[in-house]
């Protein structure tokens, strides 16, 4: 597992990215990765006591102006869909836009280039366009 997570860590850096490990107060293990311009994504990839073999991807907009509408479920619905790797949902207790996948497979550069542009289009087409600005950025009238 460390060798897979430095492989990714080391393609993140090579796109632009910095790095950082980091561990949350469950143990859980992260890599914390940030680039002017694009998403900031955790890389998550295991707990401490057990480290089972698990990349799981997230990326988090606090953006939303309004939340819990039917008209954004409906939205949210037909963007997950059409999603090719990620899901996109809201978290209420914070009012952000959540986007993961799990990255199953052993660490290949195309692979994982792959897989992290589907993901970071995915976050783009989400975000995207006149309804997603009516359902998630303007203010309640």
């Amino acid at each position: 597992m460390e060798n897979k997570i430095n492989n990714i860590k080391n393609h993140l850096e090579f796109l632009g990215y910095s790095t950082e490990p980091s561990t949350n107060e469950k143990g859980n293990r992260f890599l914390n990765a940030k680039s002017q311009g694009k998403p900031t994504l955790a890389i998550w990839y295991g707990r401490a006591e057990d480290s089972p073999q698990y990349i799981l991807l997230t990326s988090s907009w606090n953006g939303v102006k309004k939340v819990n509408t039917i008209e954004q479920f409906i939205y949210l619905n037909k963007i997950n869909a059409n999603l090719m790797v990620n899901k996109v949902f809201i978290d209420f207790t914070d009012d952000t836009l959540n986007f993961r996948s799990n990255y199953t497979a052993d660490y290949d550069k195309k692979a994982f280039g792959d897989f992290l542009d589907l993901f970071l289009d995915g976050i783009r087409q989400s975000m995207a366009g006149e309804e997603f600005n009516k359902l998630f950025l303007e203010e309640k009238k």
